[in-house]
């Protein structure tokens, strides 16, 4: 399995076994490696989404944590 095939099966549990019609997921900002923080890693993983068709949704919609980025799918 690569990033871009997990993220296909993903949706396809989404929309076809639970019957989502959107996808919302929270990103941490900055990832644990090696105990620090890497934020390079955590936008490397926000542009992947981006590259998968997901879009930046706005934290005003479910007021998360400020320690994530939304990205959602539609």
């Amino acid at each position: 399995f690569n990033f871009r095939d997990a993220i296909v099966a993903l949706m396809e549990l989404a929309e076809d076994v639970l019957g989502c019609s959107s996808t919302i997921v929270a990103l941490p900002r900055a990832l644990n490696t090696s105990l620090s923080l890497d934020t390079d890693a955590a936008a490397s993983l926000v542009r992947a989404f981006m590259y998968s068709g997901f879009e930046l949704v706005s934290p005003m919609l479910y007021c998360p944590s400020s320690a994530y980025i939304l990205v959602g799918y539609d």
